[in-house]
Protein backbone atom coordinates (compact mmCIF):
# COMPACT_ATOMS: atom_id res chain seq x y z
CA UNK A 1 0.00 0.00 0.00
CA UNK A 2 1.58 3.05 -1.00
CA UNK A 3 1.98 6.11 1.20
CA UNK A 4 -1.33 8.03 -0.20
CA UNK A 5 -3.48 5.11 0.85
CA UNK A 6 -1.92 4.70 4.16
CA UNK A 7 -2.20 8.56 4.68
CA UNK A 8 -5.88 8.44 3.73
CA UNK A 9 -6.78 5.09 5.62
CA UNK A 10 -4.93 7.06 8.89
CA UNK A 11 -7.66 9.59 8.35
CA UNK A 12 -10.31 6.82 9.21
CA UNK A 13 -9.51 7.49 12.64
CA UNK A 14 -9.45 11.18 12.97
CA UNK A 15 -10.77 12.70 15.84
CA UNK A 16 -13.03 15.18 13.30
CA UNK A 17 -16.19 12.90 11.85
CA UNK A 18 -16.30 15.30 8.37
CA UNK A 19 -12.29 13.90 7.95
CA UNK A 20 -13.19 10.45 8.51
CA UNK A 21 -16.55 10.34 6.22
CA UNK A 22 -14.32 12.30 3.62
CA UNK A 23 -11.55 9.68 3.72
CA UNK A 24 -14.02 6.84 3.47
CA UNK A 25 -15.64 9.01 0.79
CA UNK A 26 -11.85 9.01 -1.32
CA UNK A 27 -11.24 5.56 -0.77
CA UNK A 28 -14.85 4.59 -2.33
CA UNK A 29 -13.83 6.76 -5.58
CA UNK A 30 -10.58 5.51 -6.06
CA UNK A 31 -11.16 1.83 -4.64
CA UNK A 32 -8.13 0.39 -4.57
CA UNK A 33 -7.86 -3.70 -3.88
CA UNK A 34 -5.83 -3.68 -0.96
CA UNK A 35 -5.86 -5.63 1.47
CA UNK A 36 -4.64 -3.14 4.01
CA UNK A 37 -7.54 -0.34 2.61
CA UNK A 38 -10.39 -3.11 3.06
CA UNK A 39 -9.06 -3.94 6.88
CA UNK A 40 -8.87 -0.34 7.37
CA UNK A 41 -12.28 0.08 6.19
CA UNK A 42 -13.83 -3.30 8.00
CA UNK A 43 -12.19 -2.08 11.13
CA UNK A 44 -14.27 1.07 11.31
CA UNK A 45 -17.75 -1.00 10.77
CA UNK A 46 -18.52 -2.13 14.05
CA UNK A 47 -18.12 0.89 16.27
CA UNK A 48 -18.50 3.81 13.34
CA UNK A 49 -21.22 6.65 13.41
CA UNK A 50 -24.31 5.99 10.99
CA UNK A 51 -22.47 8.35 8.21
CA UNK A 52 -19.10 6.99 8.15
CA UNK A 53 -20.34 3.24 8.03
CA UNK A 54 -22.52 4.13 4.91
CA UNK A 55 -19.56 5.53 3.72
CA UNK A 56 -17.48 2.75 4.24
CA UNK A 57 -20.12 0.04 3.30
CA UNK A 58 -19.85 1.72 0.05
CA UNK A 59 -16.56 1.70 -0.43
CA UNK A 60 -16.28 -1.70 0.25
CA UNK A 61 -18.76 -2.81 -2.45
CA UNK A 62 -17.01 -0.49 -5.44
CA UNK A 63 -13.66 -2.42 -3.89
CA UNK A 64 -15.01 -5.84 -4.23
CA UNK A 65 -12.87 -8.09 -1.86
CA UNK A 66 -14.53 -11.15 -0.59
CA UNK A 67 -12.32 -10.24 2.79
CA UNK A 68 -14.58 -7.76 3.84
CA UNK A 69 -17.74 -10.03 3.49
CA UNK A 70 -17.88 -11.43 7.30
CA UNK A 71 -17.76 -8.03 8.55
CA UNK A 72 -20.62 -6.35 6.43
CA UNK A 73 -22.86 -9.83 7.39
CA UNK A 74 -22.91 -8.50 10.62
CA UNK A 75 -24.48 -5.01 9.76
CA UNK A 76 -27.72 -7.50 8.95
CA UNK A 77 -28.91 -7.09 12.00
CA UNK A 78 -28.42 -3.53 12.51
CA UNK A 79 -31.36 -1.49 13.86
CA UNK A 80 -30.70 1.62 10.93
CA UNK A 81 -32.66 0.17 7.97
CA UNK A 82 -30.53 2.52 5.66
CA UNK A 83 -27.00 0.80 6.85
CA UNK A 84 -28.81 -2.61 6.72
CA UNK A 85 -29.77 -1.35 2.71
CA UNK A 86 -26.27 -0.41 2.66
CA UNK A 87 -24.93 -4.18 4.02
CA UNK A 88 -27.02 -5.45 1.28
CA UNK A 89 -26.03 -3.40 -1.43
CA UNK A 90 -22.42 -3.87 -0.39
CA UNK A 91 -22.47 -7.76 -0.42
CA UNK A 92 -24.41 -7.57 -3.79
CA UNK A 93 -21.79 -5.67 -5.33
CA UNK A 94 -19.10 -7.99 -4.11
CA UNK A 95 -21.01 -10.80 -6.16
CA UNK A 96 -19.68 -14.31 -6.49
CA UNK A 97 -17.07 -13.63 -4.64
CA UNK A 98 -19.73 -13.26 -1.21
CA UNK A 99 -21.73 -16.24 -1.87
CA UNK A 100 -19.73 -19.11 0.20
CA UNK A 101 -19.45 -17.18 2.82
CA UNK A 102 -23.05 -16.35 2.80
CA UNK A 103 -23.88 -20.03 1.91
CA UNK A 104 -22.18 -21.03 5.02
CA UNK A 105 -24.10 -18.82 7.35
CA UNK A 106 -27.50 -18.29 5.85
CA UNK A 107 -28.57 -21.79 7.37
CA UNK A 108 -28.06 -20.37 10.84
CA UNK A 109 -28.65 -17.06 10.23
CA UNK A 110 -31.30 -15.15 12.14
CA UNK A 111 -34.75 -14.78 9.74
CA UNK A 112 -34.02 -10.89 9.59
CA UNK A 113 -30.49 -11.85 8.48
CA UNK A 114 -31.46 -13.98 6.31
CA UNK A 115 -34.09 -12.21 4.40
CA UNK A 116 -31.65 -9.64 3.60
CA UNK A 117 -28.65 -12.37 2.78
CA UNK A 118 -31.35 -13.90 -0.14
CA UNK A 119 -32.14 -10.49 -1.24
CA UNK A 120 -28.26 -10.44 -2.40
CA UNK A 121 -28.50 -14.34 -3.75
CA UNK A 122 -30.96 -13.18 -6.18
CA UNK A 123 -29.18 -10.55 -7.44
CA UNK A 124 -25.87 -12.75 -8.11
CA UNK A 125 -26.64 -15.50 -11.16
CA UNK A 126 -24.17 -17.93 -10.34
CA UNK A 127 -23.77 -21.80 -9.74
CA UNK A 128 -22.66 -20.85 -5.97
CA UNK A 129 -25.21 -18.66 -5.44
CA UNK A 130 -27.77 -21.32 -7.43
CA UNK A 131 -26.47 -24.04 -4.97
CA UNK A 132 -26.98 -21.71 -1.58
CA UNK A 133 -30.50 -21.40 -2.30
CA UNK A 134 -31.62 -25.02 -3.49
CA UNK A 135 -29.91 -26.21 -0.15
CA UNK A 136 -32.10 -23.54 1.74
CA UNK A 137 -35.10 -25.10 -0.33
CA UNK A 138 -33.88 -28.24 0.48
CA UNK A 139 -33.78 -28.24 4.04
CA UNK A 140 -37.39 -27.57 4.03
CA UNK A 141 -37.31 -25.04 6.88
CA UNK A 142 -41.35 -23.74 6.82
CA UNK A 143 -39.84 -19.97 6.18
CA UNK A 144 -36.40 -19.93 4.94
CA UNK A 145 -37.40 -23.05 1.94
CA UNK A 146 -40.47 -20.71 0.70
CA UNK A 147 -38.17 -17.61 0.84
CA UNK A 148 -35.11 -19.18 -0.90
CA UNK A 149 -37.66 -20.62 -3.77
CA UNK A 150 -39.18 -17.16 -4.15
CA UNK A 151 -35.59 -15.97 -4.36
CA UNK A 152 -34.78 -18.84 -6.88
CA UNK A 153 -38.12 -17.64 -8.68
CA UNK A 154 -36.56 -13.59 -8.96
CA UNK A 155 -33.14 -14.85 -10.12
CA UNK A 156 -34.72 -17.09 -13.32
CA UNK A 157 -34.76 -14.29 -15.25
CA UNK A 158 -31.21 -13.65 -15.36
CA UNK A 159 -29.88 -17.12 -16.27
CA UNK A 160 -29.58 -18.63 -19.43
CA UNK A 161 -31.00 -21.52 -21.51
CA UNK A 162 -28.68 -24.14 -20.01
CA UNK A 163 -28.45 -22.42 -17.09
CA UNK A 164 -31.86 -23.02 -16.24
CA UNK A 165 -32.04 -26.80 -17.71
CA UNK A 166 -29.74 -27.56 -14.94
CA UNK A 167 -31.71 -25.47 -12.04
CA UNK A 168 -34.88 -27.82 -13.35
CA UNK A 169 -32.98 -30.98 -12.92
CA UNK A 170 -31.71 -30.11 -9.60
CA UNK A 171 -34.96 -29.06 -8.49
CA UNK A 172 -36.88 -32.39 -10.10
CA UNK A 173 -33.92 -34.13 -8.24
CA UNK A 174 -35.66 -32.93 -4.66
CA UNK A 175 -38.77 -33.46 -6.05
CA UNK A 176 -38.07 -37.53 -6.60
CA UNK A 177 -37.74 -37.97 -3.62
CA UNK A 178 -39.91 -40.86 -2.26
CA UNK A 179 -43.19 -39.55 0.31
CA UNK A 180 -41.50 -39.08 3.70
CA UNK A 181 -37.49 -38.88 2.55
CA UNK A 182 -37.52 -35.30 2.52
CA UNK A 183 -39.53 -32.70 4.85
CA UNK A 184 -42.65 -31.31 3.31
CA UNK A 185 -41.37 -27.75 2.80
CA UNK A 186 -38.66 -29.14 0.79
CA UNK A 187 -41.04 -30.18 -1.54
CA UNK A 188 -43.46 -27.23 -2.07
CA UNK A 189 -40.61 -25.12 -1.81
CA UNK A 190 -39.54 -27.09 -4.61
CA UNK A 191 -42.79 -27.21 -6.91
CA UNK A 192 -42.84 -23.41 -6.39
CA UNK A 193 -39.72 -22.81 -7.64
CA UNK A 194 -39.91 -25.24 -10.84
CA UNK A 195 -42.59 -23.55 -12.23
CA UNK A 196 -40.65 -20.84 -13.14
CA UNK A 197 -38.37 -23.20 -14.91
CA UNK A 198 -40.57 -26.56 -16.02
CA UNK A 199 -41.27 -28.03 -19.38
CA UNK A 200 -44.47 -29.77 -20.17
CA UNK A 201 -42.36 -32.66 -19.40
CA UNK A 202 -42.12 -32.02 -15.97
CA UNK A 203 -46.02 -32.00 -15.45
CA UNK A 204 -45.82 -36.28 -14.92
CA UNK A 205 -43.40 -35.78 -12.01
CA UNK A 206 -45.89 -33.21 -10.65
CA UNK A 207 -48.69 -35.69 -10.74
CA UNK A 208 -47.44 -37.67 -9.03
CA UNK A 209 -46.78 -35.87 -6.46
CA UNK A 210 -50.04 -34.78 -6.21
CA UNK A 211 -51.31 -38.22 -5.62
CA UNK A 212 -52.73 -39.83 -1.71
CA UNK A 213 -49.42 -40.77 -0.78
CA UNK A 214 -48.18 -37.01 0.15
CA UNK A 215 -49.75 -34.25 2.30
CA UNK A 216 -52.66 -32.36 1.23
CA UNK A 217 -50.32 -28.97 1.09
CA UNK A 218 -47.87 -30.93 -1.24
CA UNK A 219 -50.38 -32.45 -3.20
CA UNK A 220 -51.64 -29.01 -3.48
CA UNK A 221 -48.96 -27.26 -4.17
CA UNK A 222 -48.08 -30.14 -7.06
CA UNK A 223 -51.39 -29.30 -8.94
CA UNK A 224 -50.64 -25.70 -9.34
CA UNK A 225 -46.91 -26.20 -10.60
CA UNK A 226 -48.20 -28.42 -13.32
CA UNK A 227 -50.37 -25.19 -14.22
CA UNK A 228 -46.81 -23.53 -13.93
CA UNK A 229 -45.43 -26.42 -16.14
CA UNK A 230 -48.15 -26.16 -19.31
CA UNK A 231 -47.79 -22.35 -19.32
CA UNK A 232 -51.08 -21.77 -21.11
CA UNK A 233 -51.07 -24.96 -23.33
CA UNK A 234 -52.61 -27.80 -24.15
CA UNK A 235 -53.12 -30.36 -21.07
CA UNK A 236 -52.04 -33.90 -22.01
CA UNK A 237 -54.90 -36.47 -21.76
CA UNK A 238 -53.07 -38.22 -19.28
CA UNK A 239 -52.27 -35.41 -16.76
CA UNK A 240 -55.91 -34.41 -16.91
CA UNK A 241 -57.27 -38.30 -16.77
CA UNK A 242 -54.90 -37.73 -13.32
CA UNK A 243 -56.41 -34.19 -12.15
CA UNK A 244 -60.19 -35.15 -12.70
CA UNK A 245 -60.74 -37.61 -9.69
CA UNK A 246 -59.66 -34.78 -7.63
CA UNK A 247 -62.70 -32.75 -9.15
CA UNK A 248 -65.08 -35.70 -9.35
CA UNK A 249 -65.01 -37.13 -5.94
CA UNK A 250 -63.33 -33.86 -4.00
CA UNK A 251 -61.22 -35.35 -1.46
CA UNK A 252 -61.10 -31.67 -0.22
CA UNK A 253 -62.34 -28.31 -1.08
CA UNK A 254 -58.37 -27.29 -0.91
CA UNK A 255 -57.83 -30.02 -3.65
CA UNK A 256 -60.79 -29.76 -5.60
CA UNK A 257 -60.34 -26.05 -6.04
CA UNK A 258 -56.48 -26.28 -6.84
CA UNK A 259 -57.45 -28.74 -9.86
CA UNK A 260 -60.14 -26.47 -11.23
CA UNK A 261 -57.62 -23.74 -11.07
CA UNK A 262 -55.43 -25.61 -12.94
CA UNK A 263 -57.54 -27.05 -15.55
CA UNK A 264 -59.01 -23.06 -15.55
CA UNK A 265 -55.50 -22.15 -16.69
CA UNK A 266 -54.65 -24.71 -19.71
CA UNK A 267 -56.14 -25.69 -22.81
CA UNK A 268 -58.44 -28.67 -23.04
CA UNK A 269 -58.45 -30.54 -25.83
CA UNK A 270 -61.77 -31.98 -27.68
CA UNK A 271 -61.14 -35.42 -25.66
CA UNK A 272 -62.18 -33.43 -22.30
CA UNK A 273 -65.69 -32.80 -23.89
CA UNK A 274 -67.61 -35.60 -22.03
CA UNK A 275 -65.96 -35.70 -18.72
CA UNK A 276 -66.68 -31.90 -18.90
CA UNK A 277 -70.60 -32.59 -19.62
CA UNK A 278 -70.45 -34.83 -16.48
CA UNK A 279 -69.03 -32.44 -14.49
CA UNK A 280 -72.45 -29.62 -15.25
CA UNK A 281 -74.28 -32.35 -12.98
CA UNK A 282 -71.72 -32.07 -10.48
CA UNK A 283 -73.49 -30.98 -6.78
CA UNK A 284 -71.02 -28.51 -6.30
CA UNK A 285 -72.02 -25.39 -7.77
CA UNK A 286 -68.20 -24.31 -8.77
CA UNK A 287 -67.51 -27.56 -10.44
CA UNK A 288 -70.73 -26.75 -11.94
CA UNK A 289 -69.81 -23.04 -13.29
CA UNK A 290 -65.95 -24.21 -13.86
CA UNK A 291 -67.41 -26.81 -16.81
CA UNK A 292 -70.03 -23.96 -17.96
CA UNK A 293 -66.94 -22.00 -18.48
CA UNK A 294 -65.26 -24.42 -20.06
CA UNK A 295 -67.24 -26.03 -22.47
CA UNK A 296 -67.12 -23.17 -24.33
CA UNK A 297 -63.48 -23.64 -25.63
CA UNK A 298 -62.47 -23.93 -28.91
CA UNK A 299 -63.27 -27.22 -30.49
CA UNK A 300 -65.57 -28.22 -27.13
CA UNK A 301 -68.89 -26.80 -29.39
CA UNK A 302 -71.78 -28.38 -30.51
CA UNK A 303 -75.20 -28.48 -30.82
CA UNK A 304 -75.15 -30.94 -27.69
CA UNK A 305 -72.92 -28.36 -25.61
CA UNK A 306 -75.01 -26.02 -26.29
CA UNK A 307 -78.51 -28.15 -25.45
CA UNK A 308 -77.08 -28.78 -21.58
CA UNK A 309 -75.94 -25.58 -21.33
CA UNK A 310 -79.40 -23.11 -22.49
CA UNK A 311 -81.08 -24.66 -19.56
CA UNK A 312 -78.64 -23.02 -17.10
CA UNK A 313 -79.69 -20.00 -18.33
CA UNK A 314 -82.35 -19.78 -16.57
CA UNK A 315 -80.92 -21.01 -13.50
CA UNK A 316 -80.73 -20.15 -9.76
CA UNK A 317 -77.24 -19.53 -9.69
CA UNK A 318 -76.33 -16.29 -11.42
CA UNK A 319 -72.57 -17.35 -11.72
CA UNK A 320 -73.80 -20.71 -13.02
CA UNK A 321 -75.73 -18.01 -15.71
CA UNK A 322 -73.06 -16.00 -16.24
CA UNK A 323 -70.65 -19.01 -17.47
CA UNK A 324 -73.19 -20.67 -19.53
CA UNK A 325 -74.07 -17.17 -21.23
CA UNK A 326 -70.70 -16.46 -22.25
CA UNK A 327 -69.85 -20.27 -23.54
CA UNK A 328 -73.09 -19.83 -25.80
CA UNK A 329 -71.80 -16.42 -26.55
CA UNK A 330 -68.49 -17.72 -28.12
CA UNK A 331 -70.96 -20.95 -30.26
CA UNK A 332 -72.22 -19.60 -33.20
CA UNK A 333 -73.97 -22.80 -34.01
CA UNK A 334 -75.84 -22.78 -30.71
CA UNK A 335 -78.21 -19.89 -32.80
CA UNK A 336 -80.96 -22.48 -33.70
CA UNK A 337 -81.16 -23.90 -30.09
CA UNK A 338 -81.29 -20.72 -28.57
CA UNK A 339 -83.94 -18.80 -30.90
CA UNK A 340 -86.13 -21.89 -30.10
CA UNK A 341 -85.41 -21.45 -26.32
CA UNK A 342 -86.60 -17.81 -26.84
CA UNK A 343 -89.29 -18.58 -28.59
CA UNK A 344 -91.03 -21.27 -26.12
CA UNK A 345 -89.98 -18.43 -23.16
CA UNK A 346 -93.52 -17.50 -21.28
CA UNK A 347 -90.64 -15.07 -18.71
CA UNK A 348 -89.66 -11.91 -19.03
CA UNK A 349 -86.50 -12.69 -17.31
CA UNK A 350 -85.63 -15.79 -18.46
CA UNK A 351 -86.31 -14.33 -22.54
CA UNK A 352 -83.59 -11.97 -21.14
CA UNK A 353 -81.48 -14.06 -20.78
CA UNK A 354 -81.70 -15.85 -23.47
CA UNK A 355 -81.82 -12.84 -25.85
CA UNK A 356 -78.37 -11.35 -24.36
CA UNK A 357 -76.91 -14.54 -25.66
CA UNK A 358 -78.52 -14.41 -28.98
CA UNK A 359 -77.69 -10.83 -29.56
CA UNK A 360 -74.40 -11.72 -30.06
CA UNK A 361 -75.01 -14.22 -32.97
CA UNK A 362 -77.07 -11.33 -34.49
CA UNK A 363 -74.93 -11.99 -37.94
CA UNK A 364 -75.69 -15.75 -37.61
CA UNK A 365 -79.33 -15.37 -37.41
CA UNK A 366 -81.23 -15.67 -40.78
CA UNK A 367 -84.24 -13.57 -41.54
CA UNK A 368 -86.87 -16.51 -41.54
CA UNK A 369 -86.01 -16.86 -38.04
CA UNK A 370 -85.70 -13.22 -37.13
CA UNK A 371 -89.03 -13.31 -38.57
CA UNK A 372 -90.55 -16.04 -36.02
CA UNK A 373 -88.93 -13.91 -33.82
CA UNK A 374 -90.93 -11.09 -34.44
CA UNK A 375 -94.02 -12.69 -35.12
CA UNK A 376 -94.11 -14.13 -31.44
CA UNK A 377 -92.75 -10.15 -30.62
CA UNK A 378 -96.18 -8.85 -32.05
CA UNK A 379 -98.50 -11.41 -30.59
CA UNK A 380 -96.91 -10.41 -26.74
CA UNK A 381 -96.95 -6.78 -27.70
CA UNK A 382 -101.26 -6.95 -28.76
CA UNK A 383 -101.92 -9.22 -25.42
CA UNK A 384 -99.69 -6.67 -23.31
CA UNK A 385 -96.78 -9.30 -22.59
CA UNK A 386 -93.57 -8.35 -21.87
CA UNK A 387 -92.03 -10.78 -22.89
CA UNK A 388 -92.04 -8.57 -26.60
CA UNK A 389 -89.26 -6.48 -25.07
CA UNK A 390 -86.02 -8.93 -25.29
CA UNK A 391 -87.98 -10.62 -28.31
CA UNK A 392 -87.88 -7.36 -30.55
CA UNK A 393 -84.47 -6.83 -29.11
CA UNK A 394 -82.94 -9.23 -30.97
CA UNK A 395 -84.60 -8.70 -34.02
CA UNK A 396 -83.44 -5.01 -33.53
CA UNK A 397 -79.61 -6.73 -33.41
CA UNK A 398 -80.23 -8.66 -36.66
CA UNK A 399 -81.60 -5.74 -38.85
CA UNK A 400 -83.29 -2.44 -37.21
CA UNK A 401 -84.57 -1.05 -40.43
CA UNK A 402 -85.84 -4.38 -41.05
CA UNK A 403 -87.83 -4.33 -37.90
CA UNK A 404 -89.03 -0.68 -38.33
CA UNK A 405 -90.48 -1.84 -41.92
CA UNK A 406 -92.08 -4.74 -40.39
CA UNK A 407 -93.66 -2.86 -37.11
CA UNK A 408 -94.83 -0.67 -39.95
CA UNK A 409 -96.61 -3.27 -42.08
CA UNK A 410 -98.09 -5.47 -38.78
CA UNK A 411 -99.44 -2.00 -37.91
CA UNK A 412 -100.94 -1.31 -41.23
CA UNK A 413 -102.32 -4.50 -41.25
CA UNK A 414 -104.17 -4.21 -38.05
CA UNK A 415 -105.33 -0.60 -39.08
CA UNK A 416 -106.98 -1.92 -41.41
CA UNK A 417 -109.00 -4.13 -39.83
CA UNK A 418 -109.67 -1.76 -37.19
CA UNK A 419 -107.88 -2.87 -34.70
CA UNK A 420 -106.55 0.33 -33.32
CA UNK A 421 -105.60 -0.60 -30.07
CA UNK A 422 -103.16 -3.29 -31.85
CA UNK A 423 -101.69 -0.81 -34.32
CA UNK A 424 -101.35 1.30 -32.25
CA UNK A 425 -98.80 -1.30 -29.53
CA UNK A 426 -97.48 -2.52 -32.99
CA UNK A 427 -95.96 1.16 -33.19
CA UNK A 428 -95.20 2.06 -29.57
CA UNK A 429 -91.46 0.25 -29.74
CA UNK A 430 -90.29 2.19 -32.52
CA UNK A 431 -90.35 5.53 -30.12
CA UNK A 432 -87.75 3.91 -28.74
CA UNK A 433 -85.58 3.57 -31.11
CA UNK A 434 -83.47 5.47 -33.70
CA UNK A 435 -85.73 4.82 -36.62
CA UNK A 436 -88.94 6.56 -35.05
CA UNK A 437 -89.46 8.93 -37.85
CA UNK A 438 -92.66 11.19 -38.77
CA UNK A 439 -94.04 8.60 -41.10
CA UNK A 440 -94.07 6.09 -37.68
CA UNK A 441 -95.04 9.24 -35.97
CA UNK A 442 -98.03 10.02 -38.02
CA UNK A 443 -99.09 6.10 -37.62
CA UNK A 444 -98.43 6.22 -34.10
CA UNK A 445 -100.96 9.00 -33.19
CA UNK A 446 -103.68 8.03 -36.32
CA UNK A 447 -104.09 4.57 -34.34
CA UNK A 448 -103.42 6.38 -30.70
CA UNK A 449 -106.27 9.00 -31.81
CA UNK A 450 -108.83 6.20 -32.61
CA UNK A 451 -107.71 3.54 -29.99
CA UNK A 452 -108.54 6.55 -27.79
CA UNK A 453 -112.08 5.99 -28.02
CA UNK A 454 -112.39 2.61 -26.47
CA UNK A 455 -109.92 4.19 -23.62
CA UNK A 456 -111.42 7.30 -22.94
CA UNK A 457 -110.34 10.54 -23.38
CA UNK A 458 -107.65 10.38 -20.47
CA UNK A 459 -105.44 9.03 -23.15
CA UNK A 460 -105.58 11.42 -25.83
CA UNK A 461 -102.11 13.38 -24.49
CA UNK A 462 -100.08 11.18 -26.25
CA UNK A 463 -101.28 11.19 -30.00
CA UNK A 464 -101.59 14.93 -29.34
CA UNK A 465 -98.01 15.30 -28.28
CA UNK A 466 -97.02 12.64 -31.61
CA UNK A 467 -99.08 15.78 -33.62
CA UNK A 468 -97.67 18.41 -31.99
CA UNK A 469 -94.28 17.34 -33.01
CA UNK A 470 -95.07 16.42 -36.86
CA UNK A 471 -96.33 20.16 -37.29
CA UNK A 472 -92.66 21.05 -36.50
CA UNK A 473 -91.74 19.27 -38.92
CA UNK A 474 -91.81 21.49 -42.02
CA UNK A 475 -91.10 18.51 -44.26
CA UNK A 476 -94.19 16.55 -43.54
CA UNK A 477 -97.32 17.71 -44.64
CA UNK A 478 -99.74 17.03 -41.70
CA UNK A 479 -102.21 18.92 -42.43
CA UNK A 480 -102.54 17.40 -46.29
CA UNK A 481 -102.14 14.14 -44.82
CA UNK A 482 -104.88 14.50 -42.09
CA UNK A 483 -107.41 15.79 -45.18
CA UNK A 484 -107.19 12.71 -47.20
CA UNK A 485 -107.78 10.45 -44.42
CA UNK A 486 -110.96 9.30 -44.17
CA UNK A 487 -111.18 5.38 -43.63
CA UNK A 488 -109.78 5.93 -40.44
CA UNK A 489 -110.06 9.50 -38.69
CA UNK A 490 -113.61 10.82 -38.08
CA UNK A 491 -114.61 14.23 -38.17
CA UNK A 492 -114.71 14.51 -34.19
CA UNK A 493 -111.21 13.23 -34.28
CA UNK A 494 -110.13 16.18 -36.49
CA UNK A 495 -112.32 18.77 -34.46
CA UNK A 496 -110.59 17.94 -31.16
CA UNK A 497 -106.93 17.78 -33.01
CA UNK A 498 -108.18 21.76 -34.41
CA UNK A 499 -109.35 22.59 -31.38
CA UNK A 500 -106.35 21.80 -29.30
CA UNK A 501 -103.98 22.85 -31.87
CA UNK A 502 -105.76 26.27 -32.26
CA UNK A 503 -104.83 27.13 -28.39
CA UNK A 504 -100.85 26.41 -29.01
CA UNK A 505 -97.67 27.88 -30.44
CA UNK A 506 -98.33 30.84 -33.88
CA UNK A 507 -97.31 27.30 -35.39
CA UNK A 508 -99.87 24.77 -34.04
CA UNK A 509 -102.89 27.75 -34.33
CA UNK A 510 -101.78 27.37 -38.11
CA UNK A 511 -102.10 23.88 -38.41
CA UNK A 512 -105.38 23.98 -36.19
CA UNK A 513 -107.47 26.45 -38.33
CA UNK A 514 -106.97 25.00 -41.51
CA UNK A 515 -108.07 21.53 -40.06
CA UNK A 516 -110.98 23.16 -38.44
CA UNK A 517 -111.58 25.15 -41.75
CA UNK A 518 -111.75 21.39 -42.88
CA UNK A 519 -114.69 20.63 -40.56
CA UNK A 520 -116.31 23.25 -40.99
CA UNK A 521 -116.67 22.74 -44.55
CA UNK A 522 -117.04 19.19 -44.34
CA UNK A 523 -120.05 19.48 -41.59
CA UNK A 524 -122.02 22.06 -42.85
CA UNK A 525 -124.22 23.40 -40.75
CA UNK A 526 -124.71 20.52 -38.02
CA UNK A 527 -123.39 20.98 -34.48
CA UNK A 528 -119.93 20.16 -35.49
CA UNK A 529 -119.42 22.34 -38.10
CA UNK A 530 -120.85 25.21 -36.02
CA UNK A 531 -118.55 24.26 -32.99
CA UNK A 532 -115.09 24.34 -35.89
CA UNK A 533 -116.21 27.57 -36.72
CA UNK A 534 -117.32 29.20 -33.28
CA UNK A 535 -113.84 27.87 -32.59
CA UNK A 536 -111.97 29.88 -35.48
CA UNK A 537 -114.00 32.64 -34.40
CA UNK A 538 -112.71 33.15 -30.46
CA UNK A 539 -108.95 32.14 -31.54
CA UNK A 540 -109.12 35.26 -34.19
CA UNK A 541 -107.89 32.64 -36.81
CA UNK A 542 -110.87 33.65 -39.30
CA UNK A 543 -112.97 31.47 -41.08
Amino acid sequence: MNSVLKSVCAMLKSARAEQRVAAAVVLSEIAPREPGVVSALTACLPTAPRPLRIAALEALGRIGSPAAVPAIMALLESPDAEVREGAVNALRAIGPGAVKSIAAQILEATPASRRALLEVLKGIASNDSIRALLTLVHSGHPDASREASDAIVALVPALGRSERSKLRIMLEEILRAPAGESPEGAFSAAMRAIASVAQPGTANLLLRLSGPRYPETVRRDALLAISGALKGGAIPPRIFAGILPMIQDGPSPALRSAALEVLGTVTLPASCLSSLLKLLDNPDPAVQRFAARCLGGKGLGGAKVAKRLIPHLSGNDPALRDAAADSLARMPESVPMLTEALLACDSVHRAWSVAHVLKAHAAQVRRPAARKIFDAAVTALVTEDRVWEPLLHVVRQVDPKLMHEWLMEASARFRGQRKYSEAEACLVPLSRGDHFDSEARYALALAGLRAARTRGSATLNAPFDLVRQLVRDPRFPLVDRLRKERSHIEPNDLYMLGFKLAEGSPEEKEAGAEILKTVAARAGATKLGRSARSKLRSEGLGL
